[in-house]
């Protein structure tokens, strides 16, 4: 940084020098922290303003990845009494904190020090909606590279796994930052039957709970910003999902192959940490990850609970399988139930679905 520089802060030019104490005390007039005899800082000739050397070499405004709808967010002296708290780690402000990166749009704020990490941000050239998005990280485009052995313990941005293949890497020098061809390559914008009212918009964000599987730390979403709070992983954005139609709810109900969530299901009244029949515990834990999901409500039920879906693909069959009902396996099903009636059996809402998909099976 240059000897002199004209600091937004302040209308006269400040010189970088050791500052050399004559008081007992002297303050930054930025951040309001002491500093210290012998600290580097930038002084003012004309007056007593005084400041770090860190804090003078802070930019005045940020264009921050998780926030690209509004302004740059802008470097402001923060008030003790705001009781907000930081975007990006969700953490409040120390008393001795007097700077943030905040949103003269909205209410964000950011400790300084996050909204300085560096993350990738995406760009886009030409047309949004149609072309695939580019990377930039330290203001420099991300190279597509095949391996980087300073990244073998990094891991991907997007997807939080080890490097694999090609991977777009940051250039800068200790740098950890990269992602996966496979986690980059999407377009700007999309249409999504989940949320077919708006346009969804891929950004690089804090950790979101993809509204389909329920993952909370996605960091690479495609997100609404009409203000429905809707956000997809991608892993979930281009997912192939079969949707069901089940007689006790009027939505349509999406299959989860891969949940993050223990839901309470709406069959049952259950969640799967509540499964306590030993009879059923090893058939439950088989089918953790499975759900039947509402996408236009809160509304879910376990696989064992559900409905299944109409058609499948199945890794050792060239054709989609149907499911059919079996007339003879129906007369059995009457006979069960008939049974477990007269005898007293416990019915509940799990044995019933259990009697019922024995009853059900996929033929080509």
């Amino acid at each position: 940084m240059s000897t002199y520089i004209q600091h937004f802060s302040h209308d006269h030019h400040l010189r970088l020098k050791f500052i050399k104490l004559h008081r007992s005390k002297v303050s930054c007039d930025l951040c309001q922290l002491q500093i210290f005899h012998n600290d580097q800082g930038y002084t003012c000739s004309d007056c007593d303003y005084v400041m770090h050397k860190a804090c003078a070499e802070m930019p005045q405004y940020i264009d921050h990845s998780f926030h690209t709808h509004h302004n740059p967010l802008r470097l402001d002296k923060r008030s003790s009494n705001n009781p907000s708290l930081c975007y990006y780690c969700d953490n409040s402000f120390e008393e001795k904190e007097n700077l943030a990166y905040v949103c003269d749009q909205c209410s964000l704020h950011m400790h300084v020090t996050c909204a300085l990490i560096p993350l990738p941000t995406i760009t886009s050239h030409g047309n949004e909606d149609a072309d695939v998005v580019h990377y930039l990280c330290h203001q420099n485009m991300m190279a597509l590279v095949e391996q980087d052995n300073c990244k073998s313990q990094a891991k991907c941005f997007a997807c939080q796994s080890f490097w694999s293949g090609l991977a777009y890497s940051c250039t800068f020098a200790n740098c950890k930052n990269f992602l996966h061809k496979s986690c980059a390559e999407f377009p700007g914008k999309i249409q999504h039957p989940f949320h077919s009212q708006h346009p969804l918009t891929l950004q690089v964000s804090k950790p979101q709970a993809c509204k389909l599987c329920c993952k909370r730390d996605c960091r690479l979403t495609f997100s609404c910003h009409s203000g429905c709070s809707f956000n997809l992983g991608i892993e979930c954005a281009f997912l192939r999902t079969n949707t069901v139609k089940c007689q006790s709810h009027d939505h349509l109900l999406s299959f989860v192959e891969n949940a993050f969530c223990d839901i309470q299901c709406d069959a049952c009244r259950k969640s799967y940490t509540k499964w306590n029949d030993l009879l059923v515990a090893k058939e439950v834990n088989h089918t953790q990850s499975l759900l039947f999901r509402c996408m236009k409500c809160d509304f879910n039920l376990h696989f064992l609970c559900g409905p299944l879906p109409p058609m499948i693909e199945y890794d050792y069959h060239i054709h989609p399988l149907t499911l059919v009902y079996h007339f003879a396996k129906m007369l059995l099903m009457n006979i069960i139930v008939t049974y477990v009636k007269k005898k007293g059996i416990d019915t509940s809402a799990f044995i019933i679905v259990k009697i019922a998909n024995t009853l059900l099976i996929f033929i080509a």
